[in-house]
């Protein structure tokens, strides 16, 4: 992004990126009434990172354990 205002920086974004990936990046919108930016982790419910919540997507998404489940 611009650094201050809510616009990609189309120039440094082309710089480093293939053009696929550009127009996807470009696609995203940016809201100018967002003034805070916060990470958050969608595997936990208060939106902290941990080991254990990244264990279970894991588990969840990547290892098929169809077969431990019982109808």
């Amino acid at each position: 992004m611009e650094n201050d205002s809510k616009e990609w920086n189309v120039r440094r974004i082309s710089s480093m990126f293939d053009q696929p990936l550009v127009a996807r990046i470009l696609a995203i919108p940016l809201y100018p009434s967002v003034t805070v930016d916060r990470h958050l982790w969608r595997g936990e419910n208060k939106g902290e990172y941990s080991v254990k919540s990244a264990y279970r997507i894991c588990v969840r998404e990547l290892i098929d354990t169809s077969h431990l489940r019982v109808n």
